[in-house]
């Protein structure tokens, strides 16, 4: 079991100060709790949010094959280890499932930042429009809207999980199924969740998903046996102030992982 360190908080655009902090502050606290993983760590330069893409994605591609678990840092980040994944499985058969209360595909940024990164991925052509699943969504700005209808990009929101959690879970069943998908990489946005559960993070977003709701939905894309790699990413320990998101990541984590 590999996770990988990526702390940097540069595409954050300096609305989730304090999630580069993460990946050192969860990882020194499972190691207390004797969970077993290896651990590496990609370099970022925190001058250079252009050499930190390239820094992800070069060392992303030496690790794919280890099936593992990046952790951020802002969001950002799965841009770069996207663009490493789709490269090294192959654009026609990769697909990226995101788990996030945003759409993050916003007007496009170059950088690329955590509010435009899943449209990039599609406009730039590494990442086919069908092959994109977005989960959990509550907080969509009319350019997106009208950039996810136009896209006919794959979406299940938060009120129809809570609504119909059965046919959520068919409806992502069948995204994973689908015979032209052979290799799935999962993206999860701390965000996701309700704020009750994960205080601690930047973009805090009402009426989230629960614990059940989401490890359930997680649940049916693992079923499928195509996930190659994952992230967690928009973690803030700094607000964190009584431990109880980091309970939630760590749960995460050991999901995510492969046994």
């Amino acid at each position: 079991m590999l996770i990988v360190k990526i702390p940097s908080e540069q595409g954050s655009l300096g609305k989730n100060s304090g999630c580069a902090e993460a990946p050192d502050i969860i990882l020194n606290k499972l190691s207390r709790q004797n969970v077993k993983f290896n651990i590496g760590e990609i370099p970022v330069f925190k001058s250079d949010i252009i050499a930190t893409d390239e820094s992800i994605y070069k060392n992303a591609k030496k690790l794919l094959g280890k099936k593992p678990v990046f952790v951020g840092g802002d969001h950002s980040i799965t841009y770069a280890l996207f663009r490493a994944f789709s490269e090294t499985y192959g654009r026609e058969n990769s697909a990226l499932v995101v788990f996030d209360a945003h759409a993050d595909a916003t007007q496009i940024f170059k950088p690329v930042s955590h509010e435009d990164m899943n449209r990039v991925l599609v406009e730039e052509g590494i990442l086919k429009r069908q092959n994109l699943l977005l989960v959990g969504l509550r907080k969509i700005w009319e350019q997106e809207a009208e950039w996810l209808r136009e896209k006919k990009i794959n979406v299940v929101r938060a009120v129809e999980i809570r609504k119909n959690i059965a046919n959520a879970i068919s409806r992502i069943g069948e995204f994973a199924k689908n015979p032209e998908i052979k290799h799935i990489y999962i993206s999860v946005d701390a965000d996701v969740f309700d704020p009750e559960i994960m205080p601690a993070t930047g973009y805090l977003e009402e009426k989230g998903l629960n614990e059940s709701e989401f490890f359930t939905l997680l649940d049916a894309l693992q079923k499928s046996g195509k996930i190659k790699a994952a992230d967690f990413v928009e973690y803030n320990p700094g607000k964190d102030i009584d431990g109880k998101g980091f309970g939630l990541a760590a749960a995460v984590l050991n999901k995510l992982l492969p046994s």
